[in-house]
């Protein structure tokens, strides 16, 4: 099983400060996406 959140958001535990957290995709998910074809939905 694969898991990817493009984007996080939340609170600061101490402060309640609103984060939010953004991660790309890296090469080799990109490689699992296109053996699947599967990149017409990702945005990169």
């Amino acid at each position: 099983m694969l898991l990817h959140a493009q984007t996080l958001a939340l609170s600061h535990p101490v402060t309640g400060e609103p984060l939010v957290l953004t991660a790309g995709l890296d090469d080799q998910w990109m490689r699992i996406l296109e053996e699947f074809s599967w990149t017409d939905s990702v945005e990169v």
